[in-house]
């Protein structure tokens, strides 16, 4: 009877168990696109988001080539709804015009906070803040160029709304680095993968030659299981007569 008893409990130990692991939702990722994800960990997890990109830009005056070394960010799950998030960017950039060519690097350092603050509800989206606040500097011939610009704090705000059982529609507006608007319509094409189309405005206040710049992307991502994921994109700049496009590919990786 005792024995009984005890497979019994343990049986039920292991359907709860089972049962908590369904009821937590694929992996999601703040990257690779220039929205960051409407949803935040859950209580008690660790994510880490890792990814390669390599730019190709083309003017009149230069010829640009832009390689960032894996990028790191690394989250944690305060409660189910806030989330504490540290990354980490060093960017290699290589250029050549008709007088001269050279190259430097840019680091950035960031502290972020998100806070998913509305649930959706019909037509009230699922709405998340963003607190961030950025370090970056510029190395240039072994020399540290401090670059303020990106030295401040900034907010965003992302929305998401279901427009059907495999399509979503993802948009935020705010200023991390500048001022920027982005809208990502995605679509499931499987349980383990989709595909996403976004379009975003980057406007740079302080430039009059170039107010504002705008993007386009395509990506996709897949889940190797529920808590790892792989992903690779393709972007292209719209403001420019030139083809000015970058890739980029990388995992996101949750854990307790």
């Amino acid at each position: 009877m005792k024995t009984a008893i005890r497979l019994t409990f343990f049986l039920a130990l292991v359907v709860f168990h089972e049962m908590q692991a369904q009821e937590l939702t694929p992996v999601g990722s703040d990257r690779p696109a220039e929205t960051d994800a409407v949803l935040t960990l859950p209580k008690g997890y660790w994510q880490v988001e890792s990814g390669i990109a390599y730019t190709k830009f083309k003017s009149t005056d230069n010829n640009i080539s832009i390689f960032s070394i894996p990028a790191f960010l690394i989250k944690y799950g305060v409660s189910n709804a806030i989330e504490l998030r540290v990354s980490y960017n060093s960017i290699f950039n290589k250029f050549k015009n008709s007088t001269e060519e050279g190259s430097f690097r840019q680091n950035i350092f960031a502290v972020s906070g998100k806070a998913n603050i509305v649930h959706e509800n019909g037509l009230v989206p699922e709405i998340t803040l963003i607190l961030n606040w950025n370090y970056a500097d510029i190395i240039s011939e072994g020399s540290k160029i401090s670059s303020e610009s990106e030295n401040e704090p900034g907010l965003r705000v992302v929305f998401s709304n279901a427009l059907a059982d495999n399509i979503s529609l993802v948009y935020s507006v705010g200023h991390i680095y500048d001022f920027s608007f982005t809208i990502v319509p995605a679509l499931v094409i499987s349980p383990k993968s989709d595909l996403f189309l976004e379009y975003y405005t980057i406007f740079n206040f302080g430039n009059i030659n170039g107010f504002y710049s705008d993007g386009i992307n395509f990506g996709y991502d897949y889940l190797i299981n529920n808590n790892f994921k792989i992903d690779v994109m393709l972007g292209a700049w719209l403001d420019t007569n030139n083809f000015n496009g970058y890739i980029t590919t990388g995992i996101a990786w949750r854990f307790k």
